[in-house]
């Protein structure tokens, strides 16, 4: 049986309400949806911890470009790295 890896523990609290690690992608309710993820934009708790700090790294380096700029676009792909190798 595999643990699940959380992120952040919060000290007397059941693990249900600790921060996981990482969710997987997807387009169930449950899943991480990538660059239009709600969960990861509204800083959810009980979301991945990575999967919020790429989306959130994809953005702020994306407007230090111009929009839709072969910058842009290869801006936000390093933001993002951390989900593709998360995924593996």
């Amino acid at each position: 049986m595999t643990l699940p890896i959380y992120a952040h523990t919060l000290p007397g609290k059941p693990p249900g309400e600790w921060e996981p690690l990482f969710t997987p992608f997807g387009d169930d309710e449950d899943e991480c949806r990538r660059e239009t993820c709600e969960k990861c934009r509204q800083l959810e708790p009980n979301h991945g911890h990575l999967n919020k700090v790429a989306w959130w790294t994809a953005k702020f380096v994306s407007k230090m470009f111009a929009a839709d700029s072969t910058e842009d676009k290869s801006a936000r792909e390093c933001g993002c790295l951390v989900m593709k190798v998360s995924e593996r």
